[in-house]
């Protein structure tokens, strides 16, 4: 006789698999300022979160790239 179907069926070899839809990962980032200036501190606060969002988006990209 023949092979059993699931002995035909199951994948041979090394199998490629890609993650096409990543999950949203959640990132809680606590920030810490001592500023000593004159500047808004709105400005300020705005600046480093500009900063602080933009570093993170792109370790979080490092992740699922190629």
């Amino acid at each position: 006789m023949g092979q059993p179907i699931e002995a035909i069926v199951r994948p041979l070899g090394t199998q490629d698999v890609r993650v096409t839809n990543p999950p949203t990962l959640s990132v809680p980032v606590s920030v810490t300022v001592h500023a000593t200036s004159s500047a808004d501190p709105h400005a300020i606060g705005s600046e480093v979160g500009r900063a602080t969002g933009a570093a993170v988006g792109d370790a979080l990209r490092e992740t699922y790239a190629d």
